[in-house]
């Protein structure tokens, strides 16, 4: 093979390797980028790396099967793993964001020394408004036990969770994005493995949505408007039998 066509063989296999390359990048989006729960539409659905997998709508919650989300490493080796999901939502009209929680659980393992080996998740919860002022919330996730850990094997959970709700702001318009970090390190002769759980157990996303003070306000004004005709049929109601036992 001469020079010349050995610098096009490598330049169409960079091509190659590139094409791949951008076609992975986009394997994080979601099969249905868009739709429908039951108080808010979402819209740019996906993930970065594809680890969380398509969600399940049910209510409104998002749930994640999670099933490739794993971190393994034996024999003094080091690995990571790492996703992001977001998304944008709006709340249905007369309704406005309060409470979002991210619960999810997984499994460990750990054997070796425990000086050098260790399994460890953290996990970020984040909100932007998608409309001036723009306001950002952050929630970071707890988890049981506290990572790192060091030894033995188990169960994992965590919680994050934001509430808006108790500044007095409405919310409708949001950008979400939920971003998890698992880290395991091995010593030699040892191994390490932390994993995201499928559901029940797994991953879920759950907004709780409340009326807007507006639909408080229409809501107060019905009672009260209510309440008057009911006040004035039982005045009528009072004068009529009064006029009756008269007679």
């Amino acid at each position: 093979m001469n020079a010349n066509r050995l610098k096009v063989v490598v330049f169409a296999a960079l091509c190659i390797a590139l094409v791949g390359r951008a076609s992975v990048s986009h394997a994080g989006s979601w099969s249905i980028p868009a739709g429908q729960a039951d108080h808010f539409s979402y819209s740019n659905g996906g993930d970065l790396n594809g680890l969380f997998g398509d969600p399940v709508i049910s209510g409104d919650s998002f749930f994640f099967p999670g099933i490739d989300f794993v971190a393994t490493a034996a024999d003094g080796s080091t690995d990571l793993q790492m996703d992001t999901v977001s998304f944008d939502v709006v709340a249905n009209p007369g309704l406005r964001f309060g409470l979002m929680r991210v619960t999810l659980w997984g499994d460990y393992a750990v054997s070796g020394d425990p000086l050098f080996q260790s399994a460890d998740v953290d996990a970020l919860l984040t909100w932007d408004e998608n409309v001036p002022p723009q306001r950002h919330w952050e929630g970071p996730a707890f988890t049981t036990p506290t990572m790192p850990v060091h030894g033995g094997a188990g169960e994992w959970s965590g919680l994050a969770v934001i509430d808006p709700s108790f500044l007095g702001q409405e919310v409708s318009s949001l950008h979400v994005e939920f971003g998890v970090e698992m880290m395991v390190v091995s010593a030699p002769g040892g191994t390490s493995e932390i994993r995201l759980l499928t559901p029940p157990e797994g991953f879920d996303l759950t907004f709780t949505l409340i009326p807007e003070p507006t639909s408080f306000s229409f809501f107060g004004v019905g009672i009260l408007v209510v309440g008057r005709r009911l006040r004035r049929c039982q005045h009528h109601g009072e004068s009529r039998a009064r006029v009756q036992s008269s007679r």
